[in-house]
């Protein structure tokens, strides 16, 4: 049976397609109400390319941020009204943060 690396070379994939195919492939065995979590756990142990590092990896890599933020899409931005109508960032929802970093919650730099 042919290496990962053969297989993608006969069939003209290179190393993005290939990460790409596989890491669809183990978040569609996963049901559909796991855990971010669990989705990188699984991941981790679905990487078939060897050695994690080189190219290989960063296509793997890049192939489950991707993926994982399609299934997983981030927080949006939160703040005080203050802070957000000047056009700072404040703080994000995803971290659970309660008061703004740029004023600490007082309206003032």
């Amino acid at each position: 049976m042919p290496d990962v690396r053969e297989r993608a070379a006969v069939n003209g994939e290179g190393w993005s397609e290939e990460s790409r195919r596989r890491v669809a492939e183990c978040l569609s065995s996963l049901p559909e109400g796991t855990p971010e979590k669990a989705c990188r756990a699984a991941l981790r142990v679905a990487y078939p390319f060897g050695p994690r590092q080189h190219w290989p990896y960063k296509a793997w890599s890049k192939a489950a941020r991707a993926a994982l933020a399609v299934r997983f899409p981030a927080a949006p931005p939160v703040g005080c009204a203050i802070c957000s109508a000047r056009g700072f960032v404040t703080f994000s929802a995803a971290r659970g943060s309660e008061v703004c970093r740029v004023c600490g919650g007082t309206g003032r730099k």
